[in-house]
Parts: structure tokens; sequence; C-alpha cells
């Protein structure tokens, strides 16, 4: 639902009948369909909605922007790909884990980090996903390409990705992706949003963001894409 303070200056309002996802207990979970900006306000804080208190920070021309009507009508939050980026202070340890989001490249400036997670030893960052050009994103293992998935310019997608220790899978909505053998266990750090600790911006905006401390299985995946297909009209692919 949309209210104007002014013609010019509509407002997203959360409202009660906002779904909760449909796999219980996300770490994370980040829904611009509940913030309470205006159109091009900038952006201190992505609430996290889980109940756990990990909200995502940044302040002054580093903050990112609140832009409506983005992915299936719907808001999401934008980096500019310049100097904008979210943080989460302190990330606890979690070994096993399962990513979901949906987003969108607003433009193509380069190879660039999308979430990334700053100290991880022995490779100083630990990179959940990034963009790494020619219209594909990329989990890495060891700062070496891991999996491969699709990231059009412009186009809206959702992504899974799950890791362990032996095993890591990496699956968008256009049923691109794989697995691969990789250690993907981590220590408490900071995570960060459309950027990493040391630079690497991204143009990027996101709608929707689920983190949970465990690998979800099939059945759980393909709930979690049947919710982004009924709330962004993105694909549900094949292999969940």
């Amino acid at each position: 639902m949309f209210l104007g303070l002014s013609p010019a200056l509509p407002v997203y309002l959360a409202t009660s009948a906002s779904p909760l996802p449909p796999v219980a207990g996300p770490l994370i979970w980040l829904d611009a369909n509940q913030e309470t900006f205006a159109d091009n306000d900038p952006v201190g804080q992505f609430t996290d909605r889980s109940g756990n208190g990990n909200h995502f920070t940044s302040s002054g021309t580093e903050r990112p922007t609140f832009k409506i009507n983005r992915i299936n009508g719907r808001p999401a939050v934008q980096a500019d790909g310049v100097d904008d980026g979210l943080l989460l202070s302190s990330l606890a340890s979690c070994t096993d884990w399962t990513l979901f989001f949906v987003g969108k490249m607003v433009s193509d400036t380069g190879a660039k980090n999308l979430i990334s997670i700053d100290d991880y030893g022995p490779d100083a960052v630990y990179i959940l996903l990034e963009y790494i050009g020619t219209g594909h994103c990329a989990t890495p293992t060891s700062n070496a390409v891991g999996v491969v998935a699709s990231m059009g310019l412009g186009n809206n997608l959702s992504y899974c990705a799950t890791g362990n220790a032996t095993t890591h899978l990496l699956r968008s909505s256009d049923n691109a992706g794989g697995t691969v053998s990789a250690n993907y266990s981590k220590a408490a750090a900071p995570m960060r949003l459309f950027r990493r600790g040391d630079g690497l911006y991204i143009n990027y905006e996101i709608s929707e963001l689920l983190f949970y401390n465990s690998v979800l299985d099939s059945t759980q995946r393909s709930a979690v894409w049947s919710y982004f297909n009924t709330r962004y009209a993105t694909a549900i692919p094949a292999t969940p």
C-alpha cells in the first residue's frame, strides 16, 4: 500500500498482511516491503525482521537509497555502486547456512562484491556472493571462482546459496547454477551488503533477504522459491 505525504513523496507502508517467510527461524530477514521510508530517502538502517536484532546500518553518503515500485511493483534498497554499503557489525560463527534474496543489478560497473563477511581467515574476506562480470555472479572459494550463476543487467532474479564444511550450492531463479566442494564455514565477523570492507562497491538493489544458520533441504528451498514467486514474480527453478 502506498500513502503519499505529497504527490511527489509517496511512502511504502508495512501492513499486517505482510506474510511471514515460509520457513520459520531465519537468522536474518530483511524486507523492504516493511520499511517506512519515502521514495529516494537514504537508508540508515535496513531492519532485521527476524527478531534477532541483526540490523544493517549505514551513515552519511554511504547510505543506500530506498526505491518504490522496483521489483514486481515492490520497493527495494538500492546502492549506487560508488560508496554505498550496509554493515552488520558482527555475525556469529555459522558453519551451515542458507542465503536467499531477491534483487536486480542496476548498472554494470565491473566485478564487485555483493554480500561478504570480512576478516575470514585465512582469506581476509569471506564472499557469500559477488558479481564477476559478463552477466554472471559467483560464490568464490579461496578467492577463486567456485559456483557460477547468471546476474544479467536489469533482470529481476532470486537466488539461493547454501554451504557447509563439504558442499556448496548456488542457484538463480532462471535455473542456472550448480554445486562444488568447498569449506564455507566462517569466523564471527562483520557482514556487509553491496561492498566489502576494502571497497568493491556494486550498483545493485535488494527487496528481500533471508539468511538461515542451517542448510535448508529441497522441500524448504522450494517453499522459499514459491514465496518469492508470489511476491516478486521471479521464476521457480526446476532444480530447487
